[in-house]
């Protein structure tokens, strides 16, 4: 196996340290092993310019297809506007895909 599969390659940035612990999440369920930098830095945020606080997410470079697609149904379903729940109606962020009231999902409603 060549030197350049076994490098580390950067699949994923943020400034969020939740959305980056969201991802670490989804790539470890398929079992992906990921290396992380700047997360340590977040703590910083707002003593340290913003281009300094961002966390990289890493794979291993013969896993970047699998990481990527991944991060694309990710980003397909992550949700870009605030919902409300069509069993309670209770408004919800759009960072939440179930209710954070009754635990519905989003597309139960729909």
């Amino acid at each position: 196996m060549s030197n350049a599969m076994l490098e580390w390659t950067c699949v994923y940035r943020t400034d969020n340290p939740l959305e980056a612990h969201i991802v670490l999440g989804l790539l470890a369920q398929a079992r992906l092993k990921t290396h992380v930098e700047g997360e340590a830095l977040a703590a910083a945020l707002g003593e340290m310019p913003f281009s300094h606080n961002t966390i990289k997410i890493f794979v291993c470079a013969i896993k970047v297809p699998e990481a990527e697609e991944i991060l694309v149904n990710y980003q397909q379903t992550n949700l870009s506007e605030d919902w409300q729940c069509h069993s309670c109606s209770e408004h919800n962020g759009s960072g939440f895909q179930y209710c954070w009231h009754c635990g519905k999902s989003y597309d139960e409603g729909q």
